[in-house]
């Protein structure tokens, strides 16, 4: 895959990081699922199984989609992060 490459120390680094947030947070999920969530916004959970991030959506009483990013596909997203920052900047240097 082209693109950016994803430093592996940056990416364990914020992997590390988001899983303290989230060890840090204690809901009624744990208890059903052995996960802490955290809220990105907008209806959007994240939560930390040990291996892979988890995100998805509630109605209030059940979960309604997931989406779960095993440690591959999240280097690919971060990278896909990447590249819109830099498409970003082109587009502003552009203008200015």
């Amino acid at each position: 895959m082209s693109g950016v490459k994803v430093d592996p120390g940056v990416f364990w680094l914020l992997l590390f990081f988001f899983w303290l947030c989230c060890r840090k947070i204690r809901t009624r999920n744990e208890a059903e699922h052995g996960w802490r969530w955290l809220l990105l916004g907008d209806g959007l959970f994240a939560s930390f199984d040990g291996w892979q991030i988890v995100l998805y959506t509630t109605d209030g009483i059940r979960t309604t989609n997931q989406v779960y990013l095993e440690p591959e596909v999240l280097a690919a997203f971060l990278r896909y992060i990447e590249l819109l920052k830099k498409q970003q900047l082109k587009m502003f240097e552009c203008i200015g």
